[in-house]
This record gives structure tokens, sequence and C-alpha cells, in this order.
């Protein structure tokens, strides 16, 4: 019985040693990621909520880690740029939608619940052109709070009227189902529908459509304005 007293003991420093320990590498961590995102102008309490303002300095950096090279730094191109990289559309201004992982801008609609794709072809912080005749030309209406209409080139709004279900309308649907928030991510931007439901549904690319589906981490876009 006489080493039982030393060996709880000796646990019990043990584990208030190892405890110490990962208290310790935890704190550092935080610290670190604390002054990563102070490199990169935000903070880690801004990057974890959603933004639904798209701004131009937060787009950059976020865009530039998920693009692989500097568009800077490339090769002039010697063929025509139709569309150039948007931070946040504005009033007045075309748009294509660009999903960039399918390489396809979102193009006419081929159902009442569906749009289909128009294969486009990015250089920098442009798409190559002649774009597509079938690529989808959208213009956008601020509807304030951070919201925004998308309009369709006959002037229909983009309109998200359930899960399966991207379709455009004459006029603004009822419960706010016209309306969009974008939240931005690295590489581009959620479009999110700001219609009901507990669950948001947003943009998403899925078996050759574009449609509305639960948001999901693969549904980025970038908007990039006709040149």
């Amino acid at each position: 019985m006489r080493w039982v007293v030393p060996f709880v003991s000796f646990c019990a420093g043990s584990s208030f040693g190892i405890l110490t320990m990962c208290c310790m590498i935890a704190n550092r961590w935080n610290e670190k990621e604390k002054e990563v995102m102070a490199n990169a102008g935000g903070s880690g309490k801004q990057d974890r909520e959603p933004c639904n303002l798209l701004l131009t300095d937060h787009f950059n950096w976020k865009w530039s880690l998920g693009y692989s090279a500097d568009p800077a730094a490339l090769p002039a191109w010697e063929g025509e740029l139709a569309a150039k990289l948007a931070f946040r559309p504005e009033e007045g201004h075309t748009y294509v939608i660009y999903h960039e992982s399918s390489g396809n801008a979102i193009a006419q609609k081929v159902s009442d619940a569906a749009y289909g794709p128009a294969a486009c072809e990015a250089y920098g912080d442009a798409l190559t052109g002649p774009l597509p005749e079938e690529a989808q030309r959208f213009t956008v209406k601020d509807a304030g709070d951070g919201k925004l209409y998308i309009l369709t080139a006959d002037g229909s709004y983009l309109t998200c009227v359930g899960s399966g279900v991207l379709s455009a309308t004459e006029e603004p649907a009822d419960g706010d189902r016209s309306l969009w928030e974008l939240q931005p991510v690295s590489g581009g931007c959620y479009i999110v529908s700001a219609g009901p439901g507990n669950t948001p549904l947003a943009l998403q690319y899925y078996a050759e459509h574009f449609n509305t589906y639960k948001l999901n981490y693969t549904g980025i876009y970038i908007f990039n304005e006709i040149m």
C-alpha cells in the first residue's frame, strides 16, 4: 500500500502537466490565428460571421487567397477580353455570373426550374471573348440592407421559388424570394436567397444545371462585368 499514494500523486501531477501544456498550445494557436487574420486585413470574428456587403478590400484579399496566380504577373492576353472581375455588382452595368469550379456562366433558362450552363474561359481576372451567345446577361437593382435584385436580359427577376426551383418572374415575388444576398468567401461569393425558410438556399450548379439548393461550399460565383 506504500506505493499507492506516490503513484496517485504522480498520475495527478502528470495530468496537470498535460492539461497545462494543452492550454499553452491552444493559446498560442489562437494568438497565431489572430496574427494571420490581422495581416490579411480582417479579424477572426468578422471572418466567421456572414457579410451581406461585398466590400472591395475584403473581397480582394479573400479572392486572391483562392486564386492560383497574380493576374498582374500573367502575360498580356493577345485576344479579346470580354468581361472583367467585379467586386460587387452595381446598377447600370451588365454582368455574366461565372461559376469558376465548373468553368461555366449561367446561361438561358432550360426549364421552369433551372438554367443551363455556358462554357467560358477565364484568364487572370477576366473572361476571354467572345462570350457565348447563350450566356445570360444580368443587371442588378439595389434593394437596400445589403440585398439586391438580379434581373435577366428581358428584365425578369431571378427568383428562388424553393429548393430545386430557380425561375424568373415579371415582378418581385412575395416573401422576398426575388431578393438575394452576396456572402463573400475565398474565391468569390455565395449568392443566397433572402426568401423565407430556416435553411438558406443559394445558387448551385448540379447535374449540369443552375438551380437553388441548400447552401454548401461548392456554390461559389464571380460577377464579371461585360466590357
